[in-house]
């Protein structure tokens, strides 16, 4: 289906905290950077780009770096008119230390790398995907459909089964029939062809609300 475009400033995942945005020129980016000051107490924050070819990116690198202490460059998988990995990421380290730029080429592997990047920081360090509408939305979906089925589906069953020591075997026709199971598999075989990485992180955000199925 098509992408769902967030909201501003949009918590879609707690710990660590990502937060998505569309912002996608200078205007948007100055304000989107002056909201995440007044919402919320990082003391670290970690960038997921991905920009169109034709906006302006320098400007909006420049006004995003005031607060990102990295940044991970990608590329939205759903529009021609997406920027390439190397491109912006090029223009990236004229703005950032090189070693403070990071390169995913799907934004589902730079999702995967901010996380790490967040997790191995000090302090209280969130994520912040923003420079596209489409790559906010696409961060937005891949997401909220696991944290909707962990959410809504999985954890009101969770306790009771393991209460009661039965094997969920219909769960695992709805994470299937989702499309979560077969995440890392190539798409010739019916796959999502996502990197393993991806599916661990599936794996972790229903393993949090129902440790038998996580494993």
């Amino acid at each position: 289906g098509a992408v769902e475009a967030p909201a501003r400033l949009e918590l879609v995942r707690p710990a660590p905290a990502i937060v998505v945005d569309t912002a996608h020129n200078p205007q948007a980016a100055r304000v989107t950077i002056d909201a995440m000051a007044e919402s919320f107490d990082f003391t670290n924050l970690v960038g997921v780009v991905a920009m169109m070819q034709d906006k302006d990116a320098e400007a909006v690198l420049e006004i995003f770096a005031e607060k990102m202490d990295q940044v991970v460059i990608t590329k939205v998988s759903s529009s021609p008119r997406a920027r390439a990995v190397d491109d912006l990421a090029d223009l990236a380290e004229t703005v950032w230390a090189t070693h403070q730029v990071h390169r995913a080429p799907t934004m589902a592997e730079a999702l995967e790398l901010a996380v790490m990047l967040a997790d191995t920081s000090d302090g209280q360090t969130g994520v912040l995907v923003a420079g596209s509408v489409i790559a906010a939305g696409e961060a937005r979906d891949l997401l909220a459909l696991t944290r909707e089925i962990a959410t809504k589906e999985l954890a009101p069953r969770a306790a009771e089964a393991e209460a009661t020591e039965t094997f969920p075997r219909d769960v695992f026709t709805l994470l299937g029939r989702a499309g979560l199971l077969s995440l890392p598999y190539p798409e010739d075989v019916g796959g999502g062809d996502q990197p393993y990485e991806v599916y661990l992180q599936v794996l972790e955000e229903i393993g949090a609300v129902w440790s038998s199925v996580g494993v």
